[in-house]
Protein backbone atom coordinates (compact mmCIF):
# COMPACT_ATOMS: atom_id res chain seq x y z
CA UNK A 1 0.00 0.00 0.00
CA UNK A 2 1.13 3.13 -0.96
CA UNK A 3 2.30 5.97 1.66
CA UNK A 4 -0.63 8.78 1.43
CA UNK A 5 0.75 11.96 0.02
CA UNK A 6 2.01 14.41 2.91
CA UNK A 7 -0.74 17.09 2.72
CA UNK A 8 0.68 20.93 2.09
CA UNK A 9 0.78 23.36 5.30
CA UNK A 10 0.02 26.83 6.06
CA UNK A 11 1.34 28.93 3.11
CA UNK A 12 2.19 26.20 1.07
CA UNK A 13 -1.39 24.78 1.27
CA UNK A 14 -3.01 28.48 0.23
CA UNK A 15 -0.63 28.17 -3.02
CA UNK A 16 -1.54 24.97 -4.08
CA UNK A 17 -5.36 25.68 -3.08
CA UNK A 18 -4.75 28.87 -5.60
CA UNK A 19 -2.96 27.57 -8.04
CA UNK A 20 -6.43 27.46 -10.56
CA UNK A 21 -8.04 30.05 -11.43
CA UNK A 22 -11.45 28.35 -10.13
CA UNK A 23 -9.84 28.06 -6.60
CA UNK A 24 -8.76 31.58 -6.43
CA UNK A 25 -12.36 32.68 -8.16
CA UNK A 26 -14.00 30.31 -5.11
CA UNK A 27 -11.87 32.08 -2.22
CA UNK A 28 -12.93 35.56 -3.93
CA UNK A 29 -16.65 35.15 -3.77
CA UNK A 30 -16.44 33.69 -0.83
CA UNK A 31 -15.07 37.10 0.52
CA UNK A 32 -17.31 38.93 -1.17
CA UNK A 33 -20.32 36.63 0.19
CA UNK A 34 -18.92 36.82 3.82
CA UNK A 35 -18.03 40.92 4.16
CA UNK A 36 -21.32 42.29 3.53
CA UNK A 37 -23.09 39.91 6.50
CA UNK A 38 -20.22 41.47 8.73
CA UNK A 39 -21.11 44.77 7.41
CA UNK A 40 -24.44 45.18 7.70
CA UNK A 41 -24.71 43.34 11.03
CA UNK A 42 -21.53 44.35 13.20
CA UNK A 43 -20.53 47.34 11.48
CA UNK A 44 -23.99 49.05 10.76
CA UNK A 45 -24.80 48.20 14.69
CA UNK A 46 -21.73 50.17 15.78
CA UNK A 47 -22.03 53.08 13.45
CA UNK A 48 -26.00 53.27 14.26
CA UNK A 49 -24.87 53.38 18.49
CA UNK A 50 -22.18 55.94 17.64
CA UNK A 51 -24.50 57.94 16.39
CA UNK A 52 -26.94 57.52 19.47
CA UNK A 53 -29.51 55.73 17.50
CA UNK A 54 -32.03 54.32 20.27
CA UNK A 55 -31.18 50.79 20.94
CA UNK A 56 -34.27 49.65 20.82
CA UNK A 57 -34.33 50.75 16.92
CA UNK A 58 -30.84 49.13 16.94
CA UNK A 59 -32.06 45.72 17.83
CA UNK A 60 -35.49 46.17 14.91
CA UNK A 61 -32.82 46.83 12.77
CA UNK A 62 -30.33 43.62 13.56
CA UNK A 63 -33.47 41.57 12.42
CA UNK A 64 -31.75 41.96 9.00
CA UNK A 65 -29.85 39.09 9.64
CA UNK A 66 -32.57 36.62 9.58
CA UNK A 67 -32.65 37.05 5.35
CA UNK A 68 -29.53 34.62 5.90
CA UNK A 69 -31.79 32.38 7.83
CA UNK A 70 -34.49 32.22 5.67
CA UNK A 71 -32.95 31.94 2.21
CA UNK A 72 -33.81 29.05 1.70
CA UNK A 73 -37.43 30.11 0.69
CA UNK A 74 -36.10 31.87 -2.48
CA UNK A 75 -32.92 29.73 -3.54
CA UNK A 76 -34.99 27.76 -5.95
CA UNK A 77 -35.86 30.71 -7.53
CA UNK A 78 -32.35 31.73 -7.83
CA UNK A 79 -31.42 28.11 -8.83
CA UNK A 80 -34.14 28.03 -11.96
CA UNK A 81 -34.62 31.34 -13.28
CA UNK A 82 -32.24 32.49 -15.78
CA UNK A 83 -31.81 36.48 -15.80
CA UNK A 84 -32.44 38.19 -19.09
CA UNK A 85 -29.46 39.91 -20.24
CA UNK A 86 -27.25 37.94 -18.03
CA UNK A 87 -27.87 34.65 -19.33
CA UNK A 88 -24.97 34.22 -21.38
CA UNK A 89 -22.33 34.15 -18.63
CA UNK A 90 -24.21 31.70 -16.88
CA UNK A 91 -27.28 31.33 -14.40
CA UNK A 92 -25.60 31.46 -10.86
CA UNK A 93 -23.08 34.06 -12.59
CA UNK A 94 -25.23 36.27 -13.63
CA UNK A 95 -27.30 36.38 -10.25
CA UNK A 96 -24.03 36.50 -8.43
CA UNK A 97 -23.38 39.87 -10.85
CA UNK A 98 -26.92 41.32 -10.15
CA UNK A 99 -26.56 40.93 -6.28
CA UNK A 100 -23.11 42.69 -6.45
CA UNK A 101 -24.66 45.75 -8.61
CA UNK A 102 -27.62 45.94 -5.91
CA UNK A 103 -25.11 45.48 -2.56
CA UNK A 104 -23.05 48.43 -4.51
CA UNK A 105 -26.23 50.65 -4.75
CA UNK A 106 -27.64 50.06 -1.40
CA UNK A 107 -24.52 49.97 0.61
CA UNK A 108 -23.95 53.54 -1.60
CA UNK A 109 -27.59 54.60 -0.52
CA UNK A 110 -26.88 53.53 2.97
CA UNK A 111 -23.54 55.53 3.27
CA UNK A 112 -25.31 58.62 1.61
CA UNK A 113 -28.13 58.35 4.29
CA UNK A 114 -28.19 59.66 7.27
CA UNK A 115 -30.00 57.62 10.11
CA UNK A 116 -30.65 60.38 12.53
CA UNK A 117 -32.70 62.01 10.62
CA UNK A 118 -34.16 59.12 7.55
CA UNK A 119 -33.99 56.16 10.04
CA UNK A 120 -36.96 55.09 7.38
CA UNK A 121 -34.76 54.84 4.95
CA UNK A 122 -31.93 53.74 6.24
CA UNK A 123 -33.76 50.80 7.19
CA UNK A 124 -34.86 49.85 3.54
CA UNK A 125 -30.98 50.33 1.83
CA UNK A 126 -30.36 47.71 4.96
CA UNK A 127 -32.91 45.20 4.08
CA UNK A 128 -32.21 45.74 0.47
CA UNK A 129 -28.25 45.13 0.83
CA UNK A 130 -29.41 42.01 3.28
CA UNK A 131 -31.68 40.32 0.85
CA UNK A 132 -28.92 41.17 -1.98
CA UNK A 133 -26.29 39.21 -0.17
CA UNK A 134 -28.42 36.51 1.09
CA UNK A 135 -29.25 35.98 -2.38
CA UNK A 136 -25.56 36.26 -3.24
CA UNK A 137 -25.09 33.74 -0.96
CA UNK A 138 -27.03 31.58 -2.73
CA UNK A 139 -26.03 31.70 -6.00
CA UNK A 140 -22.35 31.25 -5.30
CA UNK A 141 -22.80 28.32 -2.67
CA UNK A 142 -25.11 26.93 -5.85
CA UNK A 143 -21.67 27.75 -8.06
CA UNK A 144 -19.12 26.63 -6.10
CA UNK A 145 -20.93 23.23 -5.75
CA UNK A 146 -22.01 22.53 -9.59
CA UNK A 147 -18.79 23.62 -10.84
CA UNK A 148 -16.68 21.28 -13.00
CA UNK A 149 -14.14 21.19 -10.25
CA UNK A 150 -16.59 19.48 -7.68
CA UNK A 151 -17.24 16.80 -10.21
CA UNK A 152 -13.95 15.66 -9.84
CA UNK A 153 -11.43 14.64 -6.98
CA UNK A 154 -10.42 17.94 -5.53
CA UNK A 155 -6.60 18.44 -5.05
CA UNK A 156 -6.17 20.89 -1.98
CA UNK A 157 -8.77 22.84 -2.93
CA UNK A 158 -10.03 25.96 -0.25
CA UNK A 159 -12.17 24.98 2.12
CA UNK A 160 -15.69 27.49 0.92
CA UNK A 161 -17.04 28.61 4.44
CA UNK A 162 -19.13 31.96 4.26
CA UNK A 163 -19.65 33.75 7.66
CA UNK A 164 -23.33 33.42 6.58
CA UNK A 165 -24.09 29.95 5.84
CA UNK A 166 -24.63 27.35 8.08
CA UNK A 167 -22.35 25.00 9.69
CA UNK A 168 -20.75 22.19 7.53
CA UNK A 169 -22.56 18.76 8.30
CA UNK A 170 -19.70 17.03 8.69
CA UNK A 171 -15.77 17.22 9.28
CA UNK A 172 -15.04 15.85 5.73
CA UNK A 173 -16.26 19.23 4.38
CA UNK A 174 -13.98 21.59 6.28
CA UNK A 175 -11.10 19.73 4.77
CA UNK A 176 -9.23 21.46 1.83
CA UNK A 177 -8.05 17.53 0.00
CA UNK A 178 -11.21 15.82 0.64
CA UNK A 179 -13.30 14.15 -2.16
CA UNK A 180 -16.94 15.84 -2.64
CA UNK A 181 -19.79 14.23 -1.35
CA UNK A 182 -21.76 12.11 -3.49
Amino acid sequence: MAEAQARPKGFKLLKAALRTRKSASMLAFGFSSGLPFALLIGTLNAWLGEVKINLATIGVLSWIGLTYSFKFLWSPVVDRVELPGLAKIGRRKSWIVLCQGVMILAFAALALTNPVTNIGWFAIFAVIASFASATQDVAVDAWRITSPMNRRRWNCSPPFISSATAPPRSSAALSPCSSPPG
